[in-house]
C-alpha cells in the first residue's frame, strides 16, 4: 500500500462522483478475506505473513499536477480503501490491540506535505465527511447530519462505510487475526501506478487500457477453448457469431463483467461439487476455482459436466449456454427494474441484497431446459422470496450475512435444491427457513442496525401497509421530494427512561420513522411531547392506531416494539415461501 504514503492526490471536478454500490464493496473485502486465509495458517506470527501470496488490485493511473498527483483512474479503489483504512483504526481500538501490534492508520490518511496538512485523497467536497468518519473514535456510522445534502459522492461514501460495518468478516475481527491481516493488506496488496506527464497523456493511457487492451479476459479463453473442440468449422463459426451476440446482450443488461458473473454463477449452480472448508490452510475447491479460473475448471473437469465429444462441445454453447444465459439474463433484468408486478419482488430484494456471488447461482440450480416459461419464473420467484426472507430475517436478529459467513451453507443449499420440481423446491426452501429462524426471533428495542438497512426496513413497512404504490418512491433518494430517515427523540431527551431506551445514538429500530425531505424543518420544531402525535396525523407511523399513540413513552415504545414484531412476522414469514411477496 505504499501509494497512500507520501503523497497528496487529487480528484479533478470534471471525473465521475464516487460510484461503488455495496455489492463492489462485499466483493472487495470478501477477496481480500479469501486471498488473506488462502496463505494464512493456525499459529502463524507476523513473520509468516512477509511469505503468504500477494493480492494484485490492478493500475491505477495518475498525473503530476503541482505537489499533487491526479487521480485519472484509480478513485473508487482509493476512496473504497481510505473508508476500510477508517474502519480498521476504529475496529482496532474496540478490540484493544497492543500498542506494539496497533497499526495507526492516520499516516495512511493524512499527509503532512507542501506545507499543508490535509487527507491523502484531498477532495475538498467529501473532506468533513471522511474526517467526520475518522474522528467518531467509536465503531459506528457518522450521525445523520450527512443525510440529504444533495451529494452523490456524500451518500455513498457513508453507503460504502455503513457497508463495511456490516459486511467485514467476523472471522477477522478477532485480536488474535486482525494485526495479522493488516501487516498482509499493508504489504502484501500490489496496486500499480502508471504515472503520465499531462492529463492528456493520462487519458489516452486511461482509454488505451480500457478499449484497446489485447489481454483475453476468462470468457473470451473459454471460447477459445469451446470452439476449438468442435470439429466442423462451421459449427464452430455459427457458434462463435452466436456467442459474440450473446456475451454483447449480457453485458447490455447486467454490466460490462456479467460475463464472468454468469460464467461464475452457471457453473456453480449446476456442476460445483465441494467448496473450501472453513479451516486454515484448507485448499481451494469446484466452487472457489470457478470464482478465480471459471475457463481453467470446465477444462480440467469437461469429462464430469458431459463434455467429451465435439457435438457435446457444439450443444454445450447451442443449447445450455443459450438456455442458461437467458434465464440470468430475465432474473438480473428484473432486480434493475420495477416496471411490473413480475419483477417487483426482485427489484425490492436487491435494495438489501445476498452478494451476487451467492444469490445467482442459488437462482439458476433449480432452472431446468425442461422447463416452460411460467415454471422458470415460478422458481425464480421461489427463490428470490428464499433470500428475501433469509437475508432480513438474519439481519433482524443480528447475524451476519456476509458472503465469507453464509458462503458454504448457502453452496449447500445450492446443491439441494439442483433441478427440483416446483413442489419440492417450496418445501425445501420452507424446511431450510423453518430450520433457521424457528428457534428465534429479534427484539427491535434492543438492537441497532445501520441507518440504510433501517431505511429500506421501514420502506418495507410503509409498502405492506399499502401506504405507497411505487416501491422506488420509498428508497433512500437525493430527489427534493423523497422520504428520509428521521430520528424521533434525540439522546437527551426523556432521560428518567435509560433502562427502557438507552442509548438512542445506537440505531434503535423503534426510535426511526420515514417522513418527507420537506417536513424535516418543521419536524425538528416539534416539542418533544408533541411527536408522536405529529407523525400519526401526518402518517409516518401507520403501524400504530389512535389510541396507541396517546400512550406515555414508554408503553407506546414498548407497543410498537410488538406491532413491528408482528409486522416482520407477515412481511417475512418464513413458514410460508411460496406466498406472494
Amino acid at each position: 500500500m505504499e501509494v497512500f504514503t507520501g503523497q497528496r492526490y487529487k480528484i479533478d471536478a470534471f471525473q465521475r462522483e464516487y460510484r461503488w454500490q455495496r455489492k463492489q464493496m462485499e466483493a472487495l473485502l470478501s477477496d481480500l478475506s479469501i486471498n488473506f486465509f488462502n496463505s494464512y495458517s493456525e499459529g502463524d506470527t507476523m513473520e509468516d505473513v512477509v511469505g503468504y501470496d500477494c493480492y494484485y488490485m490492478g493500475p491505477i493511473v495518475l498525473c503530476e499536477d503541482g505537489n499533487d498527483k491526479s487521480v485519472v483512474d484509480g478513485q473508487q479503489r482509493l476512496t473504497s480503501f481510505s473508508l476500510l483504512f477508517i474502519f480498521l483504526q476504529h475496529l482496532q481500538q474496540w478490540l484493544e490491540i497492543d500498542e506494539e501490534l496497533f497499526v495507526d492508520f492516520k499516516q495512511y490518511l493524512y499527509i503532512s506535505k507542501g506545507g499543508r496538512r490535509t487527507l491523502t485523497l484531498n477532495v475538498p467536497s467529501r473532506n468533513e465527511v471522511m474526517k467526520a468518519l475518522m474522528n467518531a473514535n467509536q465503531l459506528h456510522e457518522v450521525k445523520l447530519e450527512f443525510d440529504g445534502q444533495n451529494d452523490e459522492s456524500i451518500d455513498n461514501i457513508l453507503g460504502r462505510y455503513s457497508d463495511i460495518l456490516a459486511l467485514f468478516p467476523a472471522e477477522l475481527r478477532k485480536a488474535s487475526l486482525l494485526p495479522l491481516f493488516i501487516e498482509w493488506m499493508l504489504n502484501n496488496i500490489t496496486i500499480v501506478e502508471i504515472m503520465a506527464y499531462s492529463i492528456d497523456n493520462a487519458y489516452s493511457i486511461f482509454e488505451s487500457m480500457n478499449d484497446r487492451g489485447l489481454n483475453l479476459n476468462p470468457t473470451e479463453i473459454l471460447k477459445a477453448y469451446l470452439l476449438s473442440k468442435m470439429s466442423d468449422d462451421a459449427r464452430s463459426e455459427e457458434m462463435n457469431d452466436f456467442w459474440k451476440e450473446r456475451i454483447n446482450s449480457i453485458k447490455s443488461i447486467a454490466g460490462n463483467d456479467a460475463d464472468e458473473s454468469f460464467f461464475r454463477a452457471w457453473f456453480r449452480a449446476k456442476y460445483a461439487q465441494t467448496s473450501r472448508k472453513t479451516g486454515a490452510g484448507s485448499e481451494n475447491e469446484d466452487y472457489e476455482n470457478i470464482g478465480t479460473q471459471f475457463h481453467a475448471w470446465l477444462k480440467a473437469n469437461q469429462k464430469e459436466i458431459g463434455l467429451k465429444q465435439p457435438q457435446d462441445f457444439y450443444l454445450f454453447v447451442k443449447s445450455d449456454f443459450d438456455f442458461y444465459s437467458d434465464v440470468f439474463m430475465k432474473f438480473v433484468s428484473f432486480q434493475s427494474s420495477p416496471d411490473s408486478q413480475q419483477a417487483l419482488p426482485f427489484y425490492i430484494t436487491a435494495q438489501y441484497p445476498l452478494a451476487d456471488s451467492l444469490y445467482q447461482p442459488l437462482m439458476l440450480a433449480p432452472i431446468n431446459k425442461r422447463d416452460i416459461q411460467s415454471c422458470i419464473v415460478e422458481k425464480l420467484r421461489l427463490v428470490n422470496r428464499f433470500v428475501d426472507i433469509y437475508i432480513n430475517r438474519r439481519t433482524l436478529m443480528e447475524k451476519s450475512i456476509t458472503q465469507s459467513t453464509v458462503r458454504n451453507w448457502m453452496f449447500g443449499i445450492t446443491k439441494n435444491i439442483r433441478n427440483l420440481e416446483i413442489s419440492a423446491l417450496e418445501a425445501e426452501l420452507r424446511r431450510t427457513l423453518v430450520e433457521q429462524f424457528v428457534d428465534g426471533g429479534f427484539n427491535p428495542l434492543a438492537v441497532s442496525f445501520s441507518s440504510s438497512y433501517i431505511h429500506y426496513f421501514y420502506a418495507r413497512i410503509l409498502y405492506h401497509l399499502g401506504r405507497y404504490d411505487d416501491f422506488k418512491y420509498l428508497l433512500k433518494s437525493r430527489k427534493q421530494d423523497s422520504l428520509v430517515l428521521t430520528q424521533i427523540f434525540d439522546e437527551d431527551e426523556y432521560p428518567n427512561q435509560v433502562e427502557v431506551y438507552q442509548p438512542f445514538e445506537e440505531r434503535r429500530l423503534t426510535n426511526y420513522c420515514l417522513i418527507h425531505r420537506k417536513e424535516a424543518d418543521e419536524f425538528s420544531q416539534i416539542p418533544t411531547e408533541n411527536r408522536i402525535s405529529w407523525l400519526y396525523q401526518h402518517g409516518r407511523i401507520p403501524e400504530m392506531s389512535e389510541d396507541e399513540v396517546k400512550l406515555e413513552f414508554t408503553e407506546f415504545i414498548h407497543r410498537r416494539m410488538t406491532r413491528l414484531r408482528d409486522l416482520v412476522d407477515e412481511i417475512w414469514d418464513y413458514t410460508s415461501v411460496g406466498l406472494n411477496q
